[in-house]
């Protein structure tokens, strides 16, 4: 949540994403940059 990104864990290997209905392509693309940067962030 530090990186303002809200997930849930489904098992051991999912990840959820939970974007409202009117997500815009914007707000997506935000998205899947800070859940790249913090999968990288606890890859190091």
């Amino acid at each position: 949540m530090r990186r303002g990104l809200l997930t849930l864990s489904c098992g051991d290997d999912v990840i959820r994403i939970l974007p409202p209905l009117d997500v815009t392509e914007r707000e997506i693309e935000m998205g899947a940059r800070m859940f790249v940067d913090s999968v990288d962030a606890v890859a190091d």
